[in-house]
């Protein structure tokens, strides 16, 4: 197994999926872009959050996107996981990612925003749901981290 950082290793066990999974898996024949989904989870009752991912899941992967749903991959973390170890995990899920998706929600969500601004300085494209610029016949956002008006 390559280098792993010593806080993926304590977290890759509380996963329903292992990071090295998303980080190490086998590169397919053609590349499919690999999009995280980013939105409000706390103070939002369970159900209403899962349905919304899903959902946001569903269309990305149904245009042919490679999709991690944070909610889902995260589904086996201890009851009562704090907000800050939370956010640890999905950050490192989102740093194997090509676009992050952002959820109608996100300007209400602290860890949305954190997710954000991370993908924003390291100028990773940035969407928004559902106005997507990657799925055909959806109009076309641009952030200033990933401007292609130049």
């Amino acid at each position: 197994m390559p280098n792993i950082h010593p806080e993926v290793i304590k977290f890759q066990n509380e996963l329903a999926t292992p990071l090295y999974a998303y980080v190490y898996s086998a590169e397919p024949a053609v590349k499919q872009t690999r999009v995280y989904i980013a939105g409000k989870v706390t103070g939002l009752p369970h159900d209403e959050v899962v349905e919304k991912f899903a959902a946001a899941e569903k269309v990305l992967t149904d245009a042919g996107f490679d999709v991690v749903n944070p909610v889902s991959a995260t589904t086996h973390l201890p009851e009562g996981t704090d907000w800050q170890k939370y956010m640890r995990i999905t950050m490192c899920l989102m740093l194997t990612c090509d676009v992050v998706v952002m959820l109608p929600d996100y300007l209400t969500s602290k860890g949305a925003l954190a997710e954000l601004r991370t993908a924003e300085a390291l100028g990773m494209q940035i969407d928004f749901y559902p106005e997507f610029n990657m799925v055909p016949d959806y109009k076309h956002f641009n952030t200033p981290a990933h401007d292609t008006s130049n």
